[in-house]
């Protein structure tokens, strides 16, 4: 699974599968053998308080649905929102389908952005939260795989593309101070 922390330090999200009731009841009758890809299950984003509760609980919530494969995390500033890379299913080759969406941690609302992602790394955001940069395929690749960095606004909704690396496989490390430049 992939994981990351808030960045106030109160949260923790994750992804894993949600767990098959069928596949506990296999394993107790001892028919638990495995076909692969034979309903493959996909990752959920998970969030978990740092801190216990007033009853000393962590309990984990979901704030993502089982239709997607989530890869790919990364909080906003706030900690109210976080946006992951996610496709179809685990199958191989479904991450060539990647898009990016990020969903609200308090209502598990999800917000389609873009196509983006795969294996590329995670969606990074700028400081104050305004801007989300994450790799995105291009349009016309002159050859397999070819990515640009896309900067999605979110205030206005815009998604525009920057120019290409040399080798159009880039990383995007973070943001440098005063959010005018990705590293």
């Amino acid at each position: 699974g992939v994981f990351a922390v808030s960045k106030d330090g109160k949260w923790v999200a994750y992804t894993s599968a949600e767990p098959d009731p069928d596949d506990e009841k296999a394993a107790k009758e001892k028919r638990d053998m495995r076909v692969l890809d034979d309903k493959p299950k996909n990752a959920v984003v998970y969030v978990i308080p740092a801190e216990a509760d007033e009853k000393n609980e962590r309990k984990p919530r979901a704030v993502t649905s089982p239709d997607r494969h989530v890869q790919q995390i990364a909080w906003s500033p706030d900690g109210a929102n976080i946006a992951f890379v996610y496709w179809k299913t685990p199958v191989v080759n479904e991450w060539r389908t990647a898009r990016l969406a990020e969903t609200s941690v308090a209502t598990s609302v999800v917000k389609e952005i873009g196509f983006g992602g795969g294996f590329a790394g995670a969606p990074k955001y700028s400081s104050d939260g305004r801007y989300l940069a994450f790799p995105q395929p291009n349009a016309t690749p002159p050859n397999p795989g070819a990515e640009r960095v896309a900067l999605y606004d979110r205030q206005t909704g815009s998604t525009r593309t920057l120019e290409a690396t040399p080798d159009e496989e880039p990383r995007i490390a973070g943001w440098m101070p005063g959010n005018r430049a990705i590293v």
